[in-house]
């Protein structure tokens, strides 16, 4: 099976897009909190990680994005595949990067596995 390169460089795309809109988004709700008169208000640090999900898994929705389809493990309902994909991608880039090496050097790990018993 092969890894379709497509939808993991999309999902990279769609976790650094979320990470520079939460940073925006966090840096508006400190500088309205701080015109409001709140000096020490931590609300944009407690909202951001629920903001990062909601926008991942809206952005992974609306453009298909999904890790098990392009590791080659669709699952019978899309929307699920979907949302656990902006989950990940919520994560930021960094993290999502690591996850998707990770996930290749395992199945290239499976593949010189079985490569190994066919000789």
């Amino acid at each position: 099976m092969d890894i379709n390169l497509f939808i993991l460089l999309g999902i990279i795309l769609i976790a650094l897009i979320v990470q520079y809109v939460v940073e925006a988004i966090k840096g508006l709700i400190t500088a309205i909190t701080k015109y409001k008169g709140y000096e020490d208000s931590k609300i944009s640090v407690t909202l951001a990680p629920f903001i990062a999900i909601i926008f991942a898994i809206g952005l992974c929705i609306l453009s298909g994005c999904d890790l098990f389809v392009a590791f080659g493990y669709p699952l019978t309902i899309i929307y699920v595949g979907e949302t656990v994909t902006g989950i990940i991608a919520s994560l930021g880039a960094n993290k999502v990067y690591d996850l998707i090496m990770s996930f290749r050097d395992y199945k290239d790990k499976l593949a010189i596995a079985e490569s190994d018993k066919v000789i």
